[in-house]
């Protein structure tokens, strides 16, 4: 680890991303952002059980105050999610009530979108509201405007998530950044990818 830290502060980084999701490795992540400060590196630590769609509540409450990261000015940020996306269409199903909630609240009821859009919301074999096809999320075809308002409802979700787990954190530490490691470019790599 010095070895590599001397390398890094030798090529003039200033900042390392790390992840902590076990809780037993508390103390090495302390042992290694004190390490990387001697070397002028600062940390943004990717914390464990923090991601909006799969979170944790109890485990990143555990993580920040075990660690006692609030006090700790050699971490500039936390890395809530890493890489995040919604999946493909059989992962995006765990969000279908809160979509066919989302297009009723908007539109009125599932028949009036349907009217707006021109095109019939999916359904699944029991004849319950699902989300867009992959297909239909990748390419264009009469179902844009559906596509199109999933998209809007995906930001929606995504943004109230966010919300609920940033005010979490918060609460535990009101001192540092919070962020969300994505790809770098947009690009369909078989699951529905968010900005």
């Amino acid at each position: 680890v010095e070895r590599d830290l001397t390398n890094l502060e030798d090529l003039a980084f200033t900042a390392v991303s790390i992840q902590l999701i076990n809780p037993d490795h508390v103390r090495q992540v302390n042992d290694f952002v004190f390490r990387a400060a001697r070397h002028g590196i600062r940390v943004n630590l990717f914390i464990g059980g923090a991601h909006p769609f799969y979170t944790d509540e109890a485990l990143f409450t555990r993580l920040i105050t075990e660690g006692r990261f609030a006090g700790n000015p050699n971490i500039w940020a936390y890395d809530i999610a890493w890489e995040h996306h919604l999946g493909g269409h059989n992962e995006r199903r765990g969000w279908d009530r809160e979509w066919e909630e989302w297009v009723i609240e908007r539109y009125g009821s599932i028949e009036h979108a349907e009217q707006n859009w021109g095109f019939p919301i999916p359904r699944d074999e029991n004849d319950r509201v699902t989300n867009p096809s992959d297909e239909q999320l990748r390419t264009d075809g009469p179902w844009l405007k559906m596509a199109a308002a999933y998209e809007r409802c995906a930001d929606d979700v995504i943004s109230r998530r966010y919300r609920e787990v940033i005010r979490k954190i918060r609460a535990l530490d009101p001192h540092h950044l919070i962020s969300a490691r994505s790809a770098s470019q947009p690009s369909w790599t078989g699951w529905f990818a968010y900005d």
